[in-house]
């Protein structure tokens, strides 16, 4: 998603511009740099993040120190999304798209689609 104040393209992890990594990646509502990307790669990679089926198992295994630095990526996800879902019911009002056909897509009724992007 664009940054909010300058319109450019930032990762949705870890905030960097399209002009301060070496590549950023689109997918649906979000960016990634190849730093994260990297990140993800180390982790995943990372015998001590698996359990013996090979499932991850960060979370359990991480101090709280590192768990707590996790939260600030993810906020900035979770709002980066959401602004996102925002603008996409925007366009699609502005397209004259009803609130029925929005709360259906969404798997809500139209008065909560309503009241959560009006």
């Amino acid at each position: 998603m664009p940054n909010a104040t300058t319109g450019e393209p930032v990762c949705t992890f870890c905030g960097k511009t399209h002009r301060e990594v070496a590549r950023l990646i689109a997918g649906p509502g979000v960016y990634i740099c190849d730093g994260c990307i990297g990140i993800c790669n180390s982790i995943l990679g990372d015998e001590k993040y698996q359990d013996a089926s090979g499932g991850w198992r960060g979370w359990t295994i991480m101090d709280n120190d590192e768990l707590l630095a996790t939260l600030p990526g993810v906020l900035r996800s979770t709002e980066t999304i959401r602004e996102g879902l925002q603008a996409r019911v925007d366009e699609l009002r502005q397209r004259k798209v009803s609130w029925a056909r929005i709360g259906t897509a969404l798997g809500m009724s139209r008065q909560a689609a309503w009241e959560r992007f009006a």
